[in-house]
């Protein structure tokens, strides 16, 4: 289970304070334990504890939920699409099932019809 979830599941104060999570390892794990993680790409920054331990918005939640149940890649929408592009993931950014018949129309008027 994730550092987050487990904070906002009320079990641990802090995500550091997992001790079972990368962030708990890097936070106060055994020396051996730290040894075995490798060194991030960027510079985490001077404020990375307070970032790891806000709480996401329910939108977030849902948004990253659904990511997970498509096999969508997660993130902004500029880079949702292009990462899906390069994996030939485009399926997972449409709906579900057939596309919608496309509305009648008034051709006179080009007014979308309603049905009586």
């Amino acid at each position: 289970m994730r550092a987050g979830l487990v904070r906002r599941a009320g079990r641990v104060r802090r995500a550091g304070d997992w001790r079972w999570d990368s962030a708990g390892v890097r936070n106060a794990g055994r020396p051996e334990l730290r040894k075995l993680l490798s060194p991030w790409p960027v510079e985490a920054g001077r404020n990375w504890w307070r970032r790891v331990d806000e709480s996401q918005t329910q939108a977030e939640v849902e948004a990253l939920r659904e990511a997970v149940r498509r096999s969508r890649p997660y993130g902004t929408s500029q880079w949702t699409l292009k990462v899906a592009d390069k994996l030939h993931l485009e399926w997972t950014l449409h709906r579900r099932g057939r596309p919608e018949k496309p509305k009648a129309m008034d051709r006179k008027h080009g007014k979308k019809l309603r049905p009586l």
